[in-house]
């Protein structure tokens, strides 16, 4: 499975609010949907907790927001 340059900028901060995603990779709150809706669809699940628990298996890293 292959993962436009957009997406795979953006499958690390799928557990970022959408917002603070958005604003990290420079780009507006409809195109980081977009890229996000594309990655849940390739990888054939529902929402991003399932995508970062796939994703994870396979050795991704994502970013972890401190409180």
């Amino acid at each position: 499975m292959t993962f436009t340059p957009a997406e795979q900028k953006t499958i690390p901060l799928l557990t970022q609010p959408e917002k603070i995603a958005a604003q990290r990779l420079g780009v507006s709150l409809s195109a980081l949907k977009f890229h996000k809706v594309n990655i849940l669809r390739k990888l054939g699940v529902r929402n991003a907790l399932s995508a970062v628990a796939l994703l994870a298996r396979r050795g991704h890293a994502f970013e972890i927001m401190e409180a």
